[in-house]
């Protein structure tokens, strides 16, 4: 027992432990000494010193206004007696403070004899007080209490000198005190310092260099090297039993060669397999898929036709995995299918930057899209695999790069027959040698860059994979620390224009792509705004508050088609800024305004209409009521204003059913989010709503002061429109509550409705997360 290494350790951690506690206890006993030693200093020699110099200067001043006042030829002042009489008590009072602190017997007699000066002075004083001026013993009871106040003086000197040698004398026992405690505390370091390098020396004596030998051995043997001898053998310590194991491991190398074959052909034989497999199954799901589309155009019952939805649903998702199973399979095979579709290269640029436009914007970065003029409409490609390459090349811009921004761009090549698309950033670049083997498999520029960024390094050769597939070539130009621009050329050919689906309640309700402002504060709601009009092809711009809405409105060019203005928000509002946008002079002025307001009863929606916008839409907002209120605006074109009664009513359902509603929670919005835009749309919009939540609860629940009822109010707003995004029906309704009691600054109702929206807030945080956790798990169900 008293041989293994598992003994030798823990006895070494235990005298490292003792040394430790032993150094602590020392250090708490010195500083409890020194502190003990500071206290006395302060109270007793220092008190001492500082109340005699103060009683010697009470009696000085004291003195000094006697012999003003008693040599006036204005006689005595009013209150005189009262004065003398307070002066000489603060001076009796301050000596015998210093009487009490002294540390000299001696002092006590000086005071002692101080006092019967004083008060003989006292009763000279008196006599003289009541003493005619002219009086032939004035002159002589003057000197004489003159003389009782300088002997007073020489004694308090006397007094104030013993107490400074006190105070001497106490330093210099402190200073003894202190240097033995010092000499004993070194002592006792350098012991057990000595003790744990013993210790040290002996641990790695017969530790640390036998495993450094057998690490050595297992490197050569690693490496292939069948000759290299295994040491330690003949230990009965764990050691012998590593270096028992290596030889083991030595004599079977050549079965794990033989090992590492068979492994190779298996990975091949499931690349085929999964190829196999998946065009199998893919074949008869088609038919189920395409047999419940026709189901569901046939007439059915509301409950048939929820069964047959959740079929179609269900079915999507599973043919979501079985193609990324395959496609993954082909790209290791060294084989892709590429579709040949028509498509507008504008929408799918805005597209793939709005999708990376929140990781951007985490890392205070700017992205934007460049396309050449020259560049026609549309074309004939495979959008889906682009989409893929872009979205892998900007996301690689925005991991690598710390300040500046991304540019997405597209232009013909010089000979007009070829595509290039560039995505430049101003990152960290890249070193002529990295840029040799950076697109192959499971390659980063240098080892650094997995652990301080993360990834598989296998993107990359994806995407030559993919462009390859596509008859292209792609390559990078870099320089290390000057940014890097990644490219790729793939043959132009002009398609035609995109006909939009009719089927569908938003391909209903389709129009050209616009180019929108969204103007509102809540980071989830631009977030949730940009998804749904990106995927649609409108070209998307923000503005955080009214002030910048009206800037970017004035200065965009080319000017912007629509701009969805929230209602509530800082430094301007919606309605201040729709003013402001109406009195600019051009163009600019007759931009479609729709607002975005939780009060969607009469007034609140005439108050929008009267201060100049067009239509309105309810907060949290359906992309569906959303799309019909554009549709109404743009149909051609030309806009209307939306103002009739039905209007006001379907506007308002979303916030009304959130407000009447008795359930906590409503899962169908944030399922339906994650359908439309993708589970990690829904991911990132929960991630954005907890990490804004510490930020917003002190404003909330402040710990130091009692809540101002109008911030509070400010605060709940915001709080309301993003959980209602997300379906936290009970904190949509209890914040909306507390908005209301904040306004009107109602301070007594604020308090309940605080507790109770703390309440609801931890109970959306947990139901959130579980939402979180099934989203998640999803996407990792359909990544290869």
């Amino acid at each position: 027992m008293f041989r293994t290494i598992r003994f030798k350790l823990a006895a070494a951690f235990a005298v490292a432990v003792l040394a430790a506690v032993t150094i602590g206890v020392v250090a708490v006993l010195v500083v409890r000494s020194t502190g003990d030693l500071v206290i006395r200093m302060y109270d007793q020699p220092l008190q001492a010193i500082n109340y005699a110099r103060l009683a010697q200067t009470n009696f000085v001043m004291l003195d000094l206004m006697v012999d003003r006042a008693l040599k006036s030829t204005h006689g005595l002042p009013e209150n005189f007696r009262e004065d003398v009489q307070i002066n000489a008590e603060d001076f009796l009072a301050s000596l015998a403070v210093a009487e009490e602190r002294g540390l000299n017997p001696e002092i006590r007699t000086y005071t002692a004899r101080i006092r019967e000066q004083n008060a003989a002075w006292l009763a000279a004083v008196r006599q003289l007080m009541d003493m005619p001026g002219s009086s032939p013993d004035h002159a002589l009871a003057m000197v004489g209490m003159e003389k009782l106040g300088a002997g007073i003086i020489t004694n308090l000197e006397i007094v104030t000198q013993m107490a400074a040698e006190d105070g001497y004398r106490f330093r210099l026992s402190a200073e003894e005190t202190i240097r033995k405690a010092a000499d004993q505390t070194t002592l006792l370091i350098a012991a057990l310092f000595t003790l744990v390098v013993g210790i040290t020396i002996a641990l790695i004596r017969n530790i640390v260099t036998p495993l450094n030998r057998l690490t050595r051995t297992t490197i050569q043997l690693a490496g292939g090297n069948m000759d290299v001898a295994v040491p330690h053998t003949s230990r009965r310590d764990e050691i012998g039993s590593v270096a028992g194991a290596l030889g083991v491991f030595k004599g079977a190398m050549e079965v794990v060669r033989e090992a590492q074959e068979k492994a190779e052909a298996a990975t091949r034989a499931k690349s085929e397999f999964l190829a196999m497999m998946s065009h199998e199954i893919r074949t008869p799901m088609n038919g189920v898929l395409g047999l419940t589309r026709l189901l569901l155009r046939s007439g059915l019952n509301d409950e048939q036709a929820r069964l047959a939805t959740t079929v179609l649903q269900s079915g999507q998702s599973l043919l979501r995995i079985l193609n990324d199973i395959l496609d993954f399979s082909k790209l290791e095979a060294g084989k892709a299918d590429i579709e040949i579709l028509d498509f507008e290269l504008v929408s799918l640029m805005a597209g793939t930057t709005m999708l990376m436009r929140n990781r951007a914007e985490e890392k205070d970065l700017w992205l934007r899209e460049e396309v050449d003029a020259a560049l026609p409409a549309y074309l004939k490609g495979d959008p889906n695999r682009l989409r893929q390459i872009m979205l892998n090349l900007v996301g690689n811009a925005i991991k690598f790069t710390e300040s500046g921004g991304v540019t997405l761009r597209a232009a013909p090549c010089a000979d007009g027959a070829r595509l290039r698309v560039e995505v430049a950033d101003t990152g960290i670049g890249i070193s002529e040698a990295a840029r040799a083997k950076l697109f192959g498999s499971f390659v980063q520029a240098d080892s650094s860059i997995t652990r301080r960024f993360g990834g598989t390094g296998l993107g990359l050769a994806i995407c030559k994979k993919l462009v390859e597939a596509m008859g292209g070539t792609i390559g990078v130009d870099s320089a290390q620390g000057a940014g890097s621009t990644f490219w790729f050329e793939i043959p132009l050919v002009e398609g035609s224009a995109v006909t939009a689906d009719a089927t569908g309640d938003y391909a209903a309700h389709a129009v050209r792509p616009l180019r929108i402002l969204v103007a509102d504060d809540n980071a989830i709601n631009r977030k949730v705004l940009a998804g749904a009009l990106a995927e649609h092809g409108h070209r998307v711009l923000f503005a955080e508050d009214g002030e910048m809405a009206v800037a970017m409105v004035r200065d965009a060019d080319p000017p912007l088609d629509l701009v969805l203005m929230d209602v509530h928000m800082p430094r301007m509002d919606g309605m201040t800024a729709t003013r402001a946008i109406r009195a600019l002079s051009g163009p600019a002025a007759g931009v479609l305004i729709v607002a975005a307001t939780a009060s969607v009863g009469g007034n609140g929606v005439q108050r929008c209409l009267d201060a100049g916008m067009n239509a309105y839409v309810s907060k949290p907002i359906d992309p569906a009521n959303l799309f019909k209120v554009i549709h109404r605006l743009v149909p051609d074109g030309a806009g209307q204003t939306a103002s009739s009664d039905d209007e006001m009513m379907e506007a308002g359902a979303t916030a009304g059913a959130l407000l009447t509603g008795t359930e906590p929670f409503v899962p169908d919005m944030l399922a339906e989010m994650a359908d439309s835009m993708g589970p990690d749309m829904a991911l990132d919009l929960i991630d954005t709503f907890l990490s804004i939540l510490p930020e917003v609860e002190p404003e909330l629940f402040p710990a130091d002061r009692t809540p101002e009822p109008q911030p509070v109010g400010e605060v709940a707003h915001s709080l309301k429109s993003a959980a209602g995004s997300l379906g936290l029906a009970q904190v949509y309704r209890t914040a909306a509550a507390v908005e209301a009691a904040g306004h009107q600054g109602d301070s007594a109702a604020l308090t309940p409705l605080l507790s109770q929206l703390r309440l609801d807030l931890d109970e959306g945080v947990v139901w959130l997360r579980e939402r979180r956790a099934m989203f998640d798990a999803a996407m990792t169900e359909v990544e290869p």
